[in-house]
């Protein structure tokens, strides 16, 4: 008998094949820049009132974590998952906890976090992003992650 298979199966194996064949991390990033941003479009649209309160706590343990309150980087990556998870779609969901679990293993901690001052500006970015997600504007949302996650602007 076969068992079906559930959003977590599909992580984990995710997770074990990035691992496995890791790939550069310029690769892994780039991934990144192309589904976050289409992520926050969605969530903008779909989320919950829970949703935005997860978000927002995580934004506020970000800020205390960033002054030595805490984990920054687990803050940074909660997140970015919450994000996604937002956007109520498991197949998004699960790869993109994936490929960021694949970033934070190929990475140093201080790339991820970076300086003081690139915290503050993380924390400043995500609060951005969760309010438009609040506020539902989808364009605003894609438009802010993106700059987050150092995608090309493409406007004209």
């Amino acid at each position: 008998m076969v068992s079906q298979l559930n959003a977590d199966t599909f992580r984990n194996s995710v997770d074990l094949h990035l691992k496995g064949w890791a790939p550069r991390l310029d690769m892994l990033q780039e991934s990144r820049t192309v589904i976050e941003p289409w992520c926050a479009y969605l969530a903008a649209q779909r989320r919950t009132d829970e949703d935005v309160k997860t978000l927002s706590k995580i934004d506020d343990e970000s800020e205390f974590a960033m002054s030595g309150g805490g984990d920054f980087l687990a803050c940074k990556l909660r997140w970015h998952s919450a994000l996604v998870a937002a956007a109520h779609n498991d197949v998004l969901s699960t790869f993109v906890d994936a490929l960021s679990q694949s970033i934070a293993h190929q990475s140093e901690p201080d790339y991820l976090t970076g300086d003081g001052d690139a915290m503050k500006r993380s924390v400043a970015e995500h609060r951005l992003v969760t309010d438009a997600i609040r506020g539902r504007d989808s364009s605003l949302a894609h438009r802010l992650m993106s700059k987050h996650v150092r995608a090309p602007d493409l406007s004209p």
